[in-house]
């Protein structure tokens, strides 16, 4: 719509995926409330722009569950399919051999792949990793056993699967 101007804080994150996007920064924690667009703009525009301009890039997006991830996957894949999409990045289209929504290919020859937390990574390497949400709710959070099984994903499992000069974004609820 025009004229209109989005929230400060939207403005923010944009900011600051940008500079992910250059190479300024390489880990990135974006916490805040319930409702206010993280997710929309780090797990499906974000990734989606990121494929516009890096086409060649693998992408591992994670979520606190499988579904959950590949619902974020299936949103990009239809996004960067769009004929909106393609107007403004012609050369970044999905594959036609690799289109399921937790995994899908790029016409650049890059890969978007979703996964759990502490589910399997291995064998995926990755220019970019965005976890949106890691923990399910505040039982999780509060639970020692938990927060310890995913730190051993993260540092032992999934930042193995990360390319020299890979990036991690990370948005969150704090619990």
């Amino acid at each position: 719509v025009s004229g209109l101007k989005p929230p400060r804080h939207m403005r923010h994150i944009c900011k600051k995926l940008e500079a992910v996007e250059r190479g300024e920064i390489d880990r990135l924690l974006i916490a805040a409330p319930p409702g206010h667009a993280k997710s929309w703009i780090c797990s499906v525009h974000f990734p989606a722009w990121f494929i516009g301009r890096h086409g060649n890039k693998n992408i591992i997006a994670a979520s606190h569950t499988a579904d959950f991830a590949t619902g974020w996957g299936r949103k990009v894949r239809n996004l960067v399919s769009s004929p909106e999409h393609q107007r403004v990045f012609p050369d970044s289209d999905v594959t036609s051999d690799s289109r399921a929504a937790d995994r899908w290919g790029f016409l650049g020859g890059g890969e978007y792949y979703a996964a759990g937390v502490q589910g399997t990574v291995t064998g995926k390497r990755a220019d970019g990793v965005i976890i949106d949400d890691p923990i399910r709710g505040i039982v999780d959070a509060e639970s020692k056993h938990v927060r310890d099984q995913l730190w051993d994903w993260y540092s032992n499992d999934l930042l193995s699967r990360l390319k020299k000069g890979g990036w991690v974004i990370i948005i969150a609820t704090r619990w």
